[in-house]
């Protein structure tokens, strides 16, 4: 995405706590759901206001995070920003885009026995998650 960033500051964290973090998805199509999480990200947070992104195993996933500072999505609209087509009310004429990118986004995820899911970010913006399956290292290398 740095075409799209344009010089704006994405802040990435791993979380080291585990040694090497190791995944079963299709990498295309995680780089695709990511892709689009932050272009999304970069298109609606003020342009001074960094987007973070985060990687950590949750269990039996990893959990991809990307958080922003932007309007956020109001309670009532939360349900429905999945839905192909759909673009919330007051959003910004000129943010482009035909409202299908969370819905293939989340669409991606799902084929790949993850999910995709929104939530408010404290202190304003919001949070998506990319959960995708996780894989112990012994299990990921023959022996």
């Amino acid at each position: 995405v740095e075409g799209a960033a344009a010089g704006r500051e994405i802040r990435a964290t791993l979380d080291t706590a585990e040694p090497v973090l190791v995944g079963r998805f299709d990498f295309a199509h995680a780089l695709r759901v990511l892709g689009n999480l932050l272009e999304n990200a970069l298109k609606y947070a003020p342009p001074e206001a960094p987007i973070d992104f985060t990687v950590r195993r949750e269990g039996d996933v990893l959990a991809f995070a990307v958080a922003d500072r932007g309007p956020g999505v109001p309670e009532g609209e939360r349900a429905r920003i999945f839905a192909p087509f759909y673009r919330a009310p007051g959003a910004t004429p000129d943010a482009g885009g035909a409202g299908l990118g969370l819905a293939i986004a989340r669409g991606l995820a799902e084929a790949q026995g993850g999910s995709l899911t929104h939530a408010p970010r404290e202190g304003g913006g919001s949070v998506f998650t990319l959960r995708l399956p996780a894989a112990d290292l012994a299990d990921a290398v023959p022996e």
